[in-house]
C-alpha cells in the first residue's frame, strides 16, 4: 500500500511540475503552485475565468495507530479532491480513502486489511463528504452502503431508482445478462451450462422482429438451446420457440407438467376457447348408425353409464379433455334429439290411428 501510494505521489508532482513551475516547502508540507501547502502534497492549478480548482492529496501519519480512528477503522490514508468558483459558494469535493481495517480471525489471529473507499461531498466542500461506492478487503463491491453483504450489494435508500444497462449491440441482441457455470464436468449432456436473459431486436426464439423483445434461453451441454419464455414487443407471453429449441412444459401448483401447461388447482376464468376440428355434425347425416333406445338401456344397466362416455373412475384416474368432452357431449345430445324426433313420430301416427 505504502509503495502505491508512493509512486500516486511521484506521479502527481511529476504531472504538476510540468503545469506549475513554483514548488514549495513549508513544515514539511511540499505545495506545488501554492506558498501554504495544507497537506503533505497539496497540488494548486491556475485560476482561469474567475474558476480555480485544488487538488489535495493527505496521507495519515502511518506510525503508531496509523491515523484518526473512524468507527471500526484504525486507520487511513485519504486522497482528497475540491474545487469551487470564487463567485459562487457551491465548492464540491471529493475523496478516496483507503481505511485500514483490524478484525480477527477464527483462531483469535490479529489480521489488518484495507477497504478503498469513495466520498462525493453532499454540500459545501470536504466537510460534508457522503460515502458512496466502497471495494471491501474480501472483494465486496457496495454502492451507497459500505457494508455490501455480497459481492456486489445495491442499497437506493429511500430514493426511487434503477439498474440500467444500455447498449445498441447488432443484428442479434442489444443487452444481455449471463448466467454460466464456470466449471461444466460433470453437466449431463443436453442440460443447460448457461442462462442467458437477452434483450434482442431479431426475435430469434420469440419470433417477432417488428421490434425489442426479452427472450430467456439456455446454452446446452453439446449445443443447442432451450427456451421456456419470450416476450414480444407486443406484449405476448410465448412458451415455445422456433429454431429447434427445446420447449418445455409449465408448471402451477406442480413440479410435474405433463402437458404445456398444467395446473394443480382451480383456474378462474370469464372464457376458454378451444379448437376442435372433430364436431359430431356428422350425427344427422343418413348414413349414420343410431344406437336403438333398448341398447342403450342394455349399455347403461351394464356398465353404470352411457355409450362412449368415460365412467367416473377413468375421469378421476386421468381427468378430461375439456375439448373432447364438449364434442362427446353434443354428440349424446344430437342422438338424444334424433331419438326425440324418432319417439314424436310414432306419437304423431298412434295420434292419428286413434282419431
Amino acid at each position: 500500500m505504502r509503495i502505491t501510494i508512493v509512486g500516486a505521489l511521484l506521479l502527481g508532482m511529476s504531472l504538476a511540475s510540468k503545469a506549475q513551475s513554483n514548488i514549495y516547502e513549508v513544515n514539511g508540507n511540499v505545495g506545488i503552485g501554492t506558498a501554504s501547502p495544507a497537506a503533505k502534497l497539496n497540488i494548486n492549478t491556475p485560476a482561469s475565468d474567475s474558476m480555480s480548482s485544488s487538488l489535495k492529496l493527505g496521507i495519515a501519519n502511518d506510525a503508531g495507530n496509523y491515523g484518526v480512528p473512524m468507527g471500526g477503522v484504525t486507520g487511513a490514508y485519504n486522497i482528497d479532491f475540491a474545487t469551487w468558483r470564487d463567485m459562487a459558494p457551491d465548492q464540491v469535493g471529493a475523496r478516496i480513502r483507503a481505511e485500514r481495517i483490524n478484525t480477527y480471525s477464527a483462531n483469535a489471529a490479529y489480521v489488518q486489511a484495507m477497504d478503498l473507499a469513495f466520498y462525493t461531498s453532499d454540500g459545501w466542500g470536504l466537510g460534508r463528504l457522503s460515502e458512496k461506492f466502497r471495494i471491501k478487503h474480501n472483494g465486496y463491491i457496495g454502492i451507497g452502503t459500505s457494508a455490501p453483504a455480497n459481492k456486489l450489494t445495491l442499497d437506493f435508500g429511500s430514493t426511487r431508482d434503477a439498474i440500467r444497462i444500455f447498449s445498441d449491440g447488432d443484428a442479434s441482441a442489444y443487452s444481455d445478462m449471463i448466467f454460466e457455470i464456470k466449471t461444466k464436468t460433470g453437466i449431463p449432456y443436453g442440460k443447460p451450462h448457461s442462462w442467458v436473459i437477452s434483450s434482442r431486436r431479431d426475435g430469434h426464439f420469440s419470433g417477432d422482429a417488428s421490434g425489442n423483445t426479452l427472450e430467456f434461453y439456455a446454452n446446452l451441454v453439446g449445443g443447442g438451446y432451450t427456451a421456456p419464455l419470450s416476450f414480444k414487443s407486443n406484449g405476448d407471453v410465448i412458451l415455445s420457440a422456433p429454431h429447434q429449441a427445446i420447449t418445455g412444459n409449465v408448471g402451477i401448483g406442480t413440479t410435474t407438467p405433463d402437458e404445456k401447461l398444467t395446473v394443480n388447482g382451480k383456474v378462474h376464468a370469464k372464457e376458454i376457447k378451444v379448437n376442435n376440428n372433430i364436431w359430431p355434425d356428422y350425427v344427422f347425416k343418413p348414413s349414420y348408425s343410431l344406437m336403438p333406445l333398448h341398447k342403450v338401456e342394455t349399455f347403461i344397466k351394464k356398465n353404470g353409464h352411457l355409450p362412449e362416455v368415460p365412467s367416473a373412475k377413468e375421469v378421476e384416474e386421468k381427468g378430461i379433455e375439456v375439448g373432447a368432452n364438449q364434442a362427446l357431449l353434443l354428440k349424446k345430445i344430437e342422438e338424444l334429439t334424433l331419438h326425440i324426433i324418432e319417439q314424436d313420430k310414432r306419437i304423431r301416427t298412434l295420434e292419428n290411428r286413434l282419431k
